[in-house]
């Protein structure tokens, strides 16, 4: 396997070195660098890696924005209302950050700044807001899949893009956007959003929730039990004891996801190691988004669950270096992703020391306390 940035080396570097020893056309799958990415149950590839592009030091950094509105971990019915008031606080750091990004000459050509949230609805909610508030001082757009009508009227047809106008930003009709708005998901593995000399158009990223999915989704649950019973069982000369292994193992987990309470916090250990991992691998993407030609990038956490909770999130990120070191992966993690790793303890030592959370035992149960059926 190959992974790394960035993909234009991937894309000719092997079939090149291909014609060099053997004189063919060799076919070769390159993979992101987050394909290398231990404990992202959604997205590590199991693979020996023969050629590796690491990232490189200094161009990432996470900051806090001071706001009191928690939007992760509110209830259901009262997160868009949530989602309203976010916006109403930010509005004053936005500007103001925008005029600090237009008064310096090595931003005033990027000066716009991405705000992501945990869905359309509420990138929806967002972008609104903001739009009603500016009243025309700043242009704010939602950004979303161009399959779905537009549920209200808000916005004006003008400030309601998709992802397909992303592709030639900056020379096309909507360069003039300021504050662009989107879900998380599809923009962390969405269009570069760049200028014309293939720099990134982007001033920042701001995430305005906390990305931690819910322990119900489909997707995320079967992606743990593949990755837990690949790490976990061995091959054998037996397919039927290995089957039976294999599913005694599966059930396990699922039993401790189903029978654990719905929150984060409930969920078993290797669940909410996955879960971050799998948390750090979308944000990585996201403020890739942002690198493009090199540029360096501020992730903006503007969702007070970050910094104002029972676990805040530089006591989760200590917690998983500590777990990485643990297994074994944090020297190759931490040179083949140098730019993210030193963001996350630049990170940790700027919130300061972490007090205890609470007795471990009331953070979920080990793995295997729970039955195989």
């Amino acid at each position: 396997a190959m992974s790394g940035d960035p993909h234009r080396t991937l894309q000719y570097l092997p079939n090149l070195t291909s014609k060099i020893h053997a004189g063919v056309n060799r076919t070769f799958i390159g993979f992101s660098a987050t394909a290398f990415f231990p404990g992202a149950s959604c997205f590590d590839l199991n693979a020996k890696t023969l050629i590796d592009v690491p990232d490189a030091k200094g161009n990432i950094r996470f900051e806090n924005v001071n706001v009191s509105v928690h939007v992760s971990g509110s209830p259901l019915d009262s997160r868009l209302l949530n989602v309203r008031d976010l916006g109403y606080e930010l509005w004053p750091w936005l500007t103001s950050h925008l005029a600090a990004l237009e008064q310096d000459a090595n931003t005033c050509h990027r000066a716009r700044l991405l705000l992501v949230t945990g869905s359309d609805a509420e990138a929806e909610q967002l972008a609104s807001t903001l739009h009603e508030i500016s009243a025309g001082q700043r242009k704010v757009a939602w950004i979303r899949g161009g399959k779905k009508a537009d549920r209200q009227e808000r916005l004006p047809l003008a400030n309601r893009l998709t992802y397909d106008d992303l592709v030639e930003f900056a020379d096309g009709p909507n360069a003039d956007v300021q504050l662009m708005v989107s879900s998380i998901y599809p923009m962390a593995r969405g269009h570069n959003i760049v200028t014309a000399d293939g720099k990134s158009a982007l001033g920042g990223v701001v995430v305005c929730v906390r990305p931690l999915p819910s322990s119900d989704q489909p997707g995320n649950n079967l992606a743990h039990l593949c990755y837990s019973v690949g790490e976990g069982v061995m091959a054998s000369a037996n397919p039927g004891l290995a089957l039976l292994a294999e599913r005694a193992m599966a059930n396990r987990i699922l039993n401790g996801i189903r029978l654990a309470p719905p929150y984060f916090y409930s969920q078993p250990k290797a669940i909410r190691f996955f879960t971050i991992m799998n948390v750090l691998v979308t944000l990585t993407q996201l403020v890739g988004r942002a690198r493009r030609g090199g540029t360096p990038v501020t992730c903006y956490l503007a969702d007070a669950a970050f910094f104002d909770s029972r676990y805040t999130w530089a006591m989760l990120l200590e917690r998983t270096i500590y777990k990485l070191k643990q297994d074994g992966h944090w020297s190759e993690f931490s040179t083949h992703h140098a730019g993210l790793v030193e963001a996350m303890t630049l990170y940790i030592e700027t919130s300061g020391p972490q007090s205890p959370a609470g007795p471990q035992e009331t953070e979920g149960l080990p793995d295997d306390d729970f039955p195989e059926d």
